[in-house]
């Protein structure tokens, strides 16, 4: 008797296994990349439009997955930080390289950074949400916050990769680095409130300032709390 796949119908040869749900799952995934692809792209040829492309809530789990990566590279990163910025203050005090008896927590630094950056981004959503959602009431929900941020968080990414090599060369290029990023950052946030939440100027500016201003005091208060 004649067997047939269940999901594409060819006919099957006794025993035979049919691989089209292998190709669908290649080709998902290669769809997927070139998701992430055309959205990375996107957000350094046409921003705003890309932002709001990415708000839509079926995004949420791709966002997720981004600010996890972003979070295991900013871990990274502050490790390397604190390498630099020992051998440097080592070197300007001693004229050597780090002693051999100092121990630094590279595992302690990289646990902490991570969850400390994918935490405060979803800390951010939420205050962005309550502020430009709730007091502005703009037509968004928390997935859609995150997102935003998310789509803003690109801009960070970049940064931080061109950034390993930055602090390699010169303490300077780093800030180089991140004041502009910190440019672009503000920059498309702006645009992106008030074209993605659909909110006039005033409270765009006053969206933004509440925001920022809310997220310090919070960020201080965590801190003053752990310290």
């Amino acid at each position: 008797m004649a067997k047939f796949c269940s999901n594409c119908g060819r006919k099957l040869k006794e025993g035979e296994v049919c691989d089209c749900k292998k190709d669908e799952s290649s080709l998902d995934l290669q769809n997927g990349f070139n998701q992430v692809l055309e959205f990375f792209k996107g957000m350094f040829t046409k921003p705003v439009n890309t932002i709001k492309s990415h708000m839509k809530a079926s995004n949420f789990t791709l966002s997720c997955i981004i600010i996890a990566v972003i979070g295991v590279i900013t871990g990274l990163f502050g490790m390397l930080l604190i390498k630099e910025m020992i051998n440097s203050a080592t070197t300007l005090t001693y004229g050597l390289s780090v002693s051999p008896y100092i121990e630094i927590p590279y595992f302690k630094v990289f646990i902490i950074t991570t969850i400390a950056t994918i935490a405060l981004y979803y800390l951010q959503a939420l205050i962005l949400y309550l502020v430009a959602g709730k007091m502005f009431k703009a037509n968004i929900d928390y997935k859609e916050s995150f997102n935003f941020l998310t789509a803003l968080a690109v801009y960070s990414l970049a940064g931080i990769i061109i950034s390993f090599i930055g602090v390699l060369i010169s303490p300077a290029i780093f800030v180089i680095i991140m004041a502009l990023v910190m440019m672009f950052t503000l920059i498309t946030f702006a645009l992106g409130v008030k074209e993605a939440f659909k909110l006039n100027d005033a409270k765009t500016m006053y969206a933004i300032i509440l925001t920022n201003v809310f997220f310090s005091l919070i960020v201080y208060i965590i801190m003053l709390i752990f310290n």
